[in-house]
């Protein structure tokens, strides 16, 4: 078996191991039903460190939000960011920030802005080099049809590398019907 496909392998039974864990959390406020929304990526970042070579990290972010029903309505009552991922590098680490997420509305205005969160327990593979999960049980409530969307953006940073900041985001529709 070739290495790509072990590692492949690897990563894909870490992601079923953080889905069953994530899929067992206790839920505050419950009425008729819940349901879990999710939107990831998997990105290789490549810096260029002058005198120091090459830094790179293949990052995986993860958002999550439960949510409940009740007539009409979607009550937004936890959600979940999760970062995790291996970094290669000799003299520069690459470092993630994931910044506070927002629900907007469909011309891009704030409606909701979390920056208070908690961390919350999460298991990786030992192939993973760094990985965290945090939680935030703000309640927010839109129509089950709404046009809102929930956007976290993130960072990518190597000190010393020429282009020293990479850019992500994640952006997930809050429409449950």
């Amino acid at each position: 078996m070739s290495v790509l496909r072990v590692k492949t392998i690897k990563r894909v039974v870490a992601l079923l191991l953080l889905s069953v864990i994530l899929s067992i959390i206790p839920t505050k406020n419950v009425f008729a039903s819940g349901t879990l929304s999710v939107r990831q990526e998997n990105i290789t970042y490549l810096f260029i460190v002058p005198g120091g070579g090459f830094s790179s990290c293949v990052l995986t972010v993860t958002y999550r939000e439960k949510y409940t029903t009740q007539g009409s309505s979607s009550i937004f009552n936890e959600r979940y960011r999760t970062c995790y991922g291996t970094r290669t590098y000799v003299t520069s680490i690459p470092i993630i920030n994931l910044e506070s997420v927002t629900h907007r509305n469909a011309s891009g205005g704030v409606l909701a802005s979390f920056t208070s969160w908690a961390a919350y327990p999460a298991m990786f593979s030992p192939e993973i080099d760094f990985g965290f999960c945090q939680v935030n049980f703000v309640s927010k409530t839109y129509a089950m049809t709404t046009t809102n969307f929930a956007l976290l953006n993130y960072s990518v940073y190597c000190s010393g590398a020429m282009v020293p900041t990479i850019p992500g985001s994640l952006q997930l529709s809050l429409r449950t019907k």
